[in-house]
């Protein structure tokens, strides 16, 4: 027969043959085997050969081999051979030829496809649900979940095809009765790398599916031990972490007896932790201190020193600590004590571990202190500050435990830095001291002043006068005292002087302080020493030494601080020995009178009415002011005055004349009287100041007739040849006296007769 012929009839003969196997059931004596199913008890309508792209020539030769009677891994194995056909076309190719759900799973397996495959092709192509894949995989022992090794992998399958959650695959186990609360190093660690590994949950994720899956009983130490390989084995945890993730999964609960000495002895046994790595992770876990403790002594029988030093490695507080000691082993303070000074604890860790756990006292701790670190008082007082007890409980302490004295107690309490004002009110409180006592500690402790001001104020309620009173008997100085009451008690210059004064200082030492403190100027300090009562001549002297006044600033700052002029005379006088003259110069330029002048001079120096009238002269007065100042202030008379104006102020009658009338109101009689007697002046003369200083004619006339007997002749010559008086003035004048003048007409005739013959020859 032709080969190409030969070729298309076998293949025709071959394609008959499948269709007639796919149309027509096989008889009972064709099984095989691998027989397929007569009647198949599950039909796939979506299968086709199509629909995976199963090649046509591979199903060909599945049906034939099928037919033939081959067992499924002989078929399997030839396609396999021949195509290399993935799990699913495999199984596609097999279904389609009518063989039994079970007859394709073991195909697979005899293929050695992973479970991922098979469990891939169970779903895509024969449409099974995860529970019956499951049987059918069983079935042929393709997996066993009883063999907690294949977990990772059957939960991958389960994970990828099915979409399971950690949750599922929990539920499953437990539904399988595969789940167990016992010791059993496979299955919880099988299972920690399934949940873990494959599922990708972090350790507390992982505990918390357990735990709700509720298979297990946490009291029971099995469960617990079980945990802990689950965490170290399944999903490699350190105690630290393992313990962590027990408590934040809420698998066991902070402060449950019933479970943390479970905990402990899994650390142990599983992960064989050291009793300070027990303590350690407890502690970061958040166990109480006392349940850590108790753990230490219950399981690794630890001692109380032991336990406190891995309670301190593990990073519990000495409060904490302290606390274990008293609960767990049954410590008092001073054994406590002793216990944490053993393992590293200073001395105020100690106290502040014996007042928070014991409740001691002050007085209590500070003993123990002293006997358990053999520590001083500033030690022991240290420890007590940093362990939070008062200051008045501290300052107790060490009176009573080490019978400091209060000067003692205030040099270790400012070392310690509490404020000064707290020392004050605690040595006041503790041992009664006085303000005076606490302000001599401090002085020679070396606080300021100022610091010391402000304590006393605040313990004591000292007012700024019982402070400069006791900074007095202290030897402070006025300037310290001063800046004290400045700065503590805002008092002012003034109120500062009123208390210096009544404390006895020297008022230079006032001033100096003032100035130097207040900034005070030298009027102002003469303001407050006034209003004080000092003494003029004291304040001046002030002035002059402590501020360098000159004797005419003193003398202006007295004027108008209302100081009388002879006050003022007198500080000049005293204070700068100011001479009659300078102080007259001063007090002219300050405005004073001529006669506040010549009353100081007079009052303060003694000068006479002669020195006063020189010393006017050199001021610049005239005559009249003079005069004034004699007459107002030495009450001098009109001739004595005439004479200290001649003979001290140079002046001449006329000018004496008009001086006398203006000032004194003289009559013409008594002017002429003084000139005659004063300057001997004679009846000319005297006519003529008169008639300078402004009398009438009249009185003139009657002046010269009486004082110089002279006749009313003679007067109206001298008015003539003298004062140039007009003949009818004179004749005027005379008439109005009732005096007759005639001869001093017929002689004014005569003169004139004769003057007129020796011109024109009579």
């Amino acid at each position: 027969m032709n080969p190409l012929r030969a070729c298309l009839a076998l293949t025709l003969a071959l394609s008959l043959a499948a269709c007639n196997m796919a149309s027509t059931p096989p008889s009972p004596a064709a099984s095989t085997p691998a027989t397929a199913e007569k009647a198949p008890t599950q039909s796939h309508p979506l299968i086709t050969a199509q629909s995976l792209n199963v090649p046509p020539e591979a199903q060909t030769l599945v049906n034939s081999l099928v037919s033939q009677g081959q067992s499924v891994q002989d078929v399997a194995a030839t396609v396999q051979t021949q195509f290399h056909l993935s799990a699913s076309l495999l199984a596609q190719a097999l279904s389609t030829a009518h063989l039994s759900d079970q007859d394709i799973v073991s195909a697979l397996k005899a293929q050695a496809f992973s479970l991922l495959d098979a469990g891939g092709a169970l779903q895509s192509v024969l449409g099974k649900n995860a529970t019956d894949a499951l049987a059918l995989l069983k079935s042929v022992a393709y997996l066993n979940l009883n063999t907690p090794a294949q977990w990772p992998a059957i939960s991958d399958m389960l994970r990828q095809i099915y979409k399971y959650k950690p949750d599922d695959f929990v539920s499953l186990l437990k539904s399988s009765r595969l789940l167990r609360s016992v010791v059993s190093f496979d299955l919880w660690n099988n299972l920690g790398l399934t949940l873990g590994g494959t599922f990708g949950q972090s350790p507390v994720a992982a505990l918390q599916t357990i735990k709700n899956s509720g298979f297990y009983t946490i009291t029971d130490p099995n469960a617990v031990k079980g945990f802990g390989y689950f965490l170290h084995d399944g999903l490699k945890l350190s105690a630290d972490k393992a313990v962590a993730a027990l408590v934040q999964s809420g698998v066991v609960q902070l402060g449950d007896s019933a479970t943390y000495l479970n905990v402990a002895t899994t650390l142990k046994d599983v992960f064989g932790s050291s009793a300070a790595q027990v303590a350690q992770a407890f502690k970061g876990a958040g166990y109480a201190v006392v349940d850590t403790a108790n753990v230490l002594k219950a399981l690794f029988s630890s001692t109380a020193s032991d336990a406190a030093s891995a309670l301190k490695a593990a990073g519990y507080s000495v409060v904490d600590v302290a606390l274990g000691l008293k609960t767990i082993f049954e410590q008092t303070a001073s054994q406590a004590a002793s216990t944490l000074k053993g393992v590293g604890y200073n001395i105020a860790d100690v106290a502040l571990g014996l007042r928070t756990t014991f409740a001691q006292t002050a007085n209590q701790v500070g003993s123990i202190l002293k006997d358990t670190f053999s520590a001083g008082a500033s030690a022991v007082a240290g420890a007590l500050q940093s362990a939070g007890y008062a200051i008045d409980d501290v300052a107790s302490t060490l009176k009573n435990v080490f019978s400091s004295s209060a000067k003692d107690v205030a040099s270790i309490l400012k070392n310690l830095k509490y404020d000064i004002k707290g020392i004050a009110r605690t040595l006041k409180s503790v041992f009664n001291s006085s303000a005076l006592q606490v302000a001599g500690f401090f002085k020679d402790l070396g606080y300021t002043y100022v610091d010391i001001g402000y304590a006393l104020k605040d313990a004591f309620s000292s007012s700024a006068n019982d402070v400069a009173g006791i900074f007095k008997s202290l030897g402070v100085s006025i300037t310290d005292i001063g800046n004290t009451l400045k700065n503590v008690f805002s008092s002012s210059a003034s109120q500062v002087t009123g208390i210096f004064k009544n404390l006895g200082y020297n008022i230079q030492d006032i001033a100096s302080t003032l100035k130097l403190v207040f900034n005070s100027s030298a009027f102002q300090v003469a303001g407050f020493f006034k209003d004080l009562g000092y003494g003029y001549v004291e304040i001046g002297n002030t002035l002059k030494n402590v501020f360098s006044s000159s004797a005419s600033q003193v003398a202006g700052f007295f004027k108008d601080l209302g100081y009388g002029y002879v006050e003022i005379g007198n500080t000049l006088k005293n204070v700068f020995s100011s001479s009659a003259s300078q102080v007259a110069s001063i007090f002219k330029g300050l405005g004073y009178s001529f006669d506040q002048i010549g009353s100081t001079l007079k009052n303060v120096f003694g000068s006479s009415t002669s020195t006063v009238a020189s010393i006017f002269k050199g001021l610049g007065a005239n005559a009249t002011d003079v005069a004034n100042t004699l007459k107002n202030v030495f009450s001098s008379s009109a001739n004595d005055v005439a004479s200290v104006l001649r003979y001290a102020f140079g002046s001449g009658a006329s000018e004496v004349a008009g001086v006398l009338k203006n000032v004194f109101s003289a009559s013409a009689n008594t002017v002429a009287s003084t000139l005659k007697s004063v300057f001997g002046s004679g009846a000319s003369d005297v006519a003529s100041a008169l008639k300078s200083a402004g009398y009438a004619l009249k009185d003139i006339a009657s002046t010269i007739e009486s004082v110089f007997y002279k006749s009313a002749n003679d007067v109206a010559a001298i008015f003539s040849d003298v004062l140039k008086v007009s003949t009818d003035e004179i004749k005027s004048t005379f008439s109005s006296l009732g005096q007759d003048i005639g001869d001093f007409l017929k002689n004014i005739g005569d003169t004139i007769k004769d003057g007129f013959c020796s011109i024109f020859h009579c």
